[in-house]
């Protein structure tokens, strides 16, 4: 995947701070914007494409000081994003990321292996930030409606800076009229008439903290943002020092008595996947509780952290397994999927590359007491390990049941289970037992 970042703009509204500079290279924390921008992105691909204009000398030197592979274009005429998308044409051949250089962001996109078309999608509680980007109306998955500038707002969903596109979008380009608006082709007037016509559009969600530069106080926003960051960061290190050996005992005992249900379903050479390692949590005090007590084949894979050196661990950036159908006889989850916001999709997956069983570990809730109950100790487990922006997103247990009643699979139940040695806390935890 390539990605295309589109510098060519001046930011009329923020030119005091970059009068000498375009608005990417306005400096925020003492490093230009584009510095965030890029460093976001090569987490997936490190092939880039710069649409450049105003003041493109000091963009196109800062990024040849950078270990990436660049190439540049130049927009000779300030004609919008969608002009400037259609110049990068004969330099695609495959799917590709658009993303403005503008934008600041700093958190996660779920974007699935196989996805073609895309939009990155913000939700946000205040209504004039998505009058200052662009509205969307979402159903069954898709976009259904996409307005530049909306006048009046009737959800949370703000259009983000970023584009999930293929070959697809430059014929749709050439055939969409420039819009009364500003008299440029606009991207979102090329996403509706790709809508209209039958293209599936999906919403590709972020989760984390998004700024569209706009004005001078979003340059200070986004530096207070940054601070704060830094601070907790400080603090969530003293914090994990202090706590992290009593809590480590914890979460060796929980593994123990997940492991212990794992073990007895596993038999001789069967092939075993674990999803969710995450980084000195729970999950990875399961894989390697198990490999100590048996010889195992087993294949760990995580969504977000690198290689273990306590797991041979398979490092993804989301979508759709890269396994084969009915790939293992047995897979696991353990406290991972509430971390994830589609985590039916991954339960699907996991149905799908196994043969015989699948066990999935949850906290859940019946009541808003306990939905209150998990989130804030997972809260606090999460800051203990360090891991401070980690996404938690339960399903109640009706959800969970309801979601299962709907699967290709044979049979399933649900038990409650206590993963610590307090038993009489009042959390809700469950295992999901599945035949395949």
């Amino acid at each position: 995947m390539k990605c295309v970042i589109l510098c060519a703009g001046k930011g009329t509204r923020i030119i005091p701070y970059s009068k000498e500079s375009s608005k990417v290279m306005i400096k925020v924390n003492e490093k230009p914007l584009l510095h965030y921008i890029i460093e976001y992105w090569k987490q997936y691909t490190n092939e880039f494409i710069f649409v450049v204009g105003y003041k493109k000398d000091s963009i196109i030197s800062y990024i040849k000081q950078l270990n990436i592979n660049a190439e540049f274009i130049e927009q000779t005429e300030l004609k919008g994003i969608a002009h400037a998308i259609s110049l990068v044409k004969e330099k695609i051949e495959h799917e590709f990321v658009v993303v403005l250089g503008d934008c600041f962001y700093y958190g996660s996109f779920e974007i699935p292996k196989t996805l073609k078309l895309g939009v990155g999608v913000y939700q946000t509680t205040n209504p004039e930030q998505i009058k200052l980007n662009y509205s969307l109306e979402i159903e069954n998955a898709l976009l259904k409606k996409v307005i530049e500038k909306p006048k009046e707002v009737q959800n949370s969903y703000c259009g983000m800076g970023v584009y999930f596109l293929d070959q697809r979008v430059f014929s749709y380009i050439e055939k969409t009229p420039a819009s009364s608006l500003r008299g440029e082709i606009e991207i979102t007037d090329v996403i509706q008439n790709m809508i209209d016509n039958g293209e599936n559009i999906h919403p590709i969600f972020f989760n984390g903290s998004y700024v569209n530069m706009t004005y001078p106080t979003d340059v200070m926003s986004t530096e207070k943002a940054l601070l704060i960051k830094q601070q907790n960061v400080k603090y969530m290190i003293c914090f994990s020092r202090l706590f992290w050996p009593p809590f480590k005992r914890l979460l060796q005992t929980r593994a123990k008595i997940v492991g212990d249900y794992i073990l007895p379903v596993i038999k001789k050479d069967d092939e075993i996947l674990a999803l969710g390692c995450g980084k000195k949590v729970h999950h990875l005090f399961v894989s390697t509780y198990l490999k100590r007590k048996r010889k195992l084949n087993l294949t760990s894979i995580d969504i977000t952290e690198k290689d273990h050196e306590e797991l041979d661990t398979l490092a993804f950036n989301g979508g759709y397994l890269p396994f084969e159908d009915n790939a293992f006889d047995v897979t696991f989850s353990s406290i991972a999927l509430h971390h994830i916001d589609n985590a039916d999709f991954y339960l699907e997956e996991l149905i799908r590359v196994t043969k015989k069983k699948i066990l999935i570990f949850e906290d859940t809730y019946t009541n808003n007491f306990e939905k209150l109950l998990a989130n804030t100790i997972c809260k606090v487990s999460d800051t203990i390990v360090g891991d401070v922006g980690q996404r938690r997103s339960f399903k109640s247990l009706d959800e969970w049941k309801q979601t299962l009643a709907t699967l290709p699979i044979k049979q399933w139940s649900i038990q409650r289970y206590y993963p610590h040695p307090i038993p009489w806390i009042p959390t809700r935890n469950i295992i999901i037992d599945i035949d395949k």
